[in-house]
């Protein structure tokens, strides 16, 4: 009896655990129903992506007339992709709200259709916390499109958080990677409080209509558009102040820099935006505005907003990049111009666009430093109209397209209520290249009280007829009103460019020639040495006002070669820094490296006579650094070189002079080198194209060596001490360095700072080699050297170890 109620003990015990068992599995997790969502996905109802779906589709389409929803509950990931995405009609993602942790989106790949048929929504909505209230601290996903047109849609509508965050921080739109990423839409909205930042990564954006309709973005009231490429907009809209280029070329919310290079440039025929800055921080800024309104609302009502060009926030008056604005039409609001007059760095430009009626300014117009451009024609000038205030200093730019211009023309080039304007210089552009004045005819800029309806103005007067002519005959005098004359700067870069823009292969030649004669020259057991060794060499000159200087390191290995193994044949590298200019604001400087090949040949086994060669080329990177116009231009080129030089020499011991060593000798080399062309940067309308050159020198150098070898012992074994001085002189045979340059329309030839011809040259030399225990055959070479003559001087030093 007692062991049929243990049995039934059992049995109930096993029935209670496969009870409990049962509802587990009943309760827990359909894990092994879990989706995966691969290949092209098309969406033509409303699908969740639930909690351990797998979500990796080649593609996605929503196809059909029900605006589908593809809602993602999901914690399992940080990002999600969708592939390109067509749009057979509108959709929307949906990140819900008991989602956590999504924090990119990513739509890349090509659709070849700039333009769909549908909206795409994505609405992120704000994550719940334990108690189901939507938490005030989750910023929104980010939203990167890469390829060509990944999203073929009409419309793009990005409503993050659903406008539940008070705090969220910013949705953050990408556009490219830095590889070619070109999106066309007919609106893109960064809807919902949220509003959203656009950071462009090497693409270009298109779209008829750009709108935040946020009340508020990155945590202080602005929009952000920053980064490298280009967006094209018909109307660009935001309640919110609106930076452009803040930020630059730093880190992009989705991590990793930004790949895109040469600046931001936004071209719009419309804008409504509270206030707005143009500054590059760490690319260039240029903003167009297409003949539109520029609408500057502000933050306080009844008060219009600014237009920063730049920004007032420089560090001693300098600019990071160059910010400019460029446009006609009209700007509701008021304009504020900061810029540097430092030649350290490029200047802020405000112009206004050669089209239209010019541009109508509803507000005050500031400016301090940075370049002010107005175009004229024969016949108009595309002046600037401000109904407000036009106050400041800074340069003024005229600048004139080509044609047949009158003397005594005169144009409205600035017209204000109020006008206390006044420019630090006035500068003339012609035909694209900065001149004297327009067309041949000098300009004179004055200041008038009053215009027919009141207003002052800025007069451009071209050519003699604007100067009072003395009258013929004598007549009372009559008192006249003189009106301020505006101080002129004439720049001409063509005209005026300065040799060092054609000095680059003089600097090159320099360091050529020094290798070349550092190889063939006697001084570690004599030219062409042999093992391994190593030589450090560098100098300075000095001619017509230039400095230069030199200094590298030359490296290689000598084999002995031959029947009787006398002679040499030998390797080497070589890499130096040359430069020649007037100051630390006008140079050119190059690093060039170089392959050499070289040899010594004895005809007898005296070695009486001896014939060194070397031959080598290489490359070279360039840098120029002038302000011979008056602004800074810089410009960085690359070239490339090749020399050769052959020595042969005749050595003679005279006993009766106690030893004395006599050697006669004759050099003859051959440098040429090659420069690509290059543009000038940061001088603005100063800027001068420089075409490649090609150069090339023979020079010859007949010399004679004294010298006399003292040798001694120690305990440690036996040394030798070669002391020697050699006269002789170098004549260089070639054209001189010389450039086309040209600006705009106009173009003329520079010539580089000449090759010295005939020169004297005294050089000592010390050889030391030490034979014993510790050196085995070490060898030290010191070595100075004084050309002279013909207006030029140079001093170079080599130190050799063996």
């Amino acid at each position: 009896m007692r062991n049929l109620k243990q049995q039934e003990a059992i049995r109930w015990k096993w029935k209670t655990l496969s009870l409990a068992l049962a509802l587990a599995l009943a309760t827990s997790p359909a894990v092994a129903n879990a989706s995966t969502y691969s290949g092209n996905q098309v969406i033509t109802k409303n699908t969740t992506v639930a909690a351990g779906d797998a979500w990796n589709p080649t593609g996605t389409e929503f196809s059909g007339t029900a605006d589908p929803i593809l809602s993602f509950d999901t914690t399992n990931v940080d990002y999600l992709a969708f592939g390109p995405t067509t749009m057979d009609g509108s959709g929307e993602i949906q990140i819900g709200n008991t989602s956590s942790g999504i924090q990119h989106l990513l739509f890349n790949g090509v659709t070849n259709t700039p333009l769909g048929t549908g909206t795409l929504t994505i609405d992120d909505e704000a994550p719940l916390d334990a108690a189901g209230t939507p938490l005030t601290n989750a910023p929104p996903a980010d939203v990167q499109l890469i390829g060509s047109n990944p999203i073929a849609a009409s419309d793009l509508i990005i409503n993050s958080n659903g406008g539940q965050i008070t705090n969220p921080g910013v949705t953050n739109v990408i556009i490219g990677d830095g590889t070619v990423t070109e999106v066309t839409l007919n609106e893109l909205d960064l809807a919902a409080n949220t509003g959203g930042n656009i950071t462009m990564d090497n693409g270009v954006l298109n779209a008829r209509t750009l709108i935040d309709d946020g009340n508020f973005a990155y945590g202080n009231g602005n929009t952000l558009i920053q980064g490298s490429g280009t967006i094209n907009a018909t109307d660009l809209t935001s309640q919110d102040d609106v930076a452009f280029g803040i930020g630059g070329n730093g880190n992009h919310p989705a991590g990793g820099g930004l790949n895109g290079i040469g600046g931001l440039h936004v071209n719009v025929t419309n804008a409504t935006m509270a206030n707005a800055t143009l500054w590059g921080d760490a690319e260039s800024v240029d903003f167009n505005l297409g003949g539109g309104t520029l609408t500057m609302t502000g933050n306080v009502t009844g008060h219009k907003g600014i237009l920063s060009v730049g920004s007032s926030n420089y560090t001693s008056g300098t600019n990071p990049n160059q910010v400019v604005f460029s446009g006609y039409g009209t700007i509701d609001g008021n304009v504020d111009v900061y810029g540097a007059n430092s030649t350290a760095t490029p200047l802020t430009r405000f112009e206004v666009a050669p089209d239209g009626s010019g541009l109508v300014i509803n507000g005050n117009y500031f400016q301090d430093g940075g370049d002010l451009v107005i175009p004229i024609t024969p016949s108009v000038a595309y002046g600037i109209s401000d109904n407000g205030s036009f106050t400041g200093n800074g340069n003024l730019v005229v600048s004139g397209e080509k044609g047949a211009y009158t003397n005594g023309q005169t144009y409205h080039l600035i017209t204000a209520n109020f006008l206390t304007w006044n420019p630090s210089n006035v500068y003339y552009v012609y035909e694209g290249s900065a001149a004297s004045g327009i067309d041949g005819l000098a300009g004179y800029v004055t200041k008038v009280t009053k215009n027919v309806h009141g207003h002052p103005f800025v007069q451009l007067c071209l050519g003699s007829r604007c100067v009072a002519q003395p009258a013929s005959a004598p007549a009372k005098p009559q008192p006249q009103p003189i009106a301020p004359v505006i101080p002129v700067h004439v720049v001409t870069p063509v005209q005026e460019a300065q040799p060092v823009l054609a000095d680059a292969p003089r600097v090159t030649q320099a360091a050529i020639q020094n290798a070349a004669q550092t190889l063939v020259s006697t001084g570690v057991v004599g030219g062409g040495p042999r093992g391994l060794w190593v030589k450090g060499m560098g100098g300075f000159s000095r001619e017509q006002g230039y400095d230069g200087m030199n200094y590298g390191l030359i490296s290689g290995y000598g084999w002995s070669v031959g029947p009787d193994g006398l002679d040499v044949a030998g390797v080497a590298f070589s890499a130096g820094q040359a430069g020649l200019g007037t100051g630390p604001s006008d140079f050119t400087k190059a690093s060039d490296y170089g392959l050499w090949a070289y040899g010594t040949y004895y005809p007898q086994a005296s070695r009486s006579w001896k014939i060194t060669g070397t031959l080598g080329a290489g490359l070279s990177t360039n840098t120029l650094m002038t302000t011979a116009l008056g602004l800074p231009q810089v410009a960085h080129f690359g070239g490339g070189f090749m020399g050769t030089e052959i020595r042969a020499s005749y050595w003679k011991t005279l006993p009766a002079l106690d030893g004395i060593i006599v050697s006669p000798r004759l050099s003859v080399g051959y440098n040429q080198s090659w420069t690509s062309g290059y543009s000038t940067h940061g001088g603005g309308h100063l800027d001068v194209n420089v075409s490649g050159q090609t150069d090339g020198q023979i020079y010859l150098e007949p010399a004679i060596l004294v010298g006399k070898k003292f040798d001694y012992r120690t305990a440690s074994g036996r040394h030798t001490i070669f002391p020697q001085i050699r006269l002789g002189a170098v004549e260089s045979v070639g054209p001189n360095p010389a450039a086309e340059i040209s600006s705009g329309q106009v173009a003329s030839q520079v010539q580089g700072l000449p090759f010295p011809h005939l020169q004297g040259m005294i050089e000592g030399r010390l050889d030391v080699i030490s034979h014993s225990r510790y050196s085995n055959g070490l060898s030290v070479n010191v070595s100075i050297r004084q050309l002279f003559g013909n207006g030029a001087s140079s001093t170079e030093g080599v130190a050799a170890i063996k």
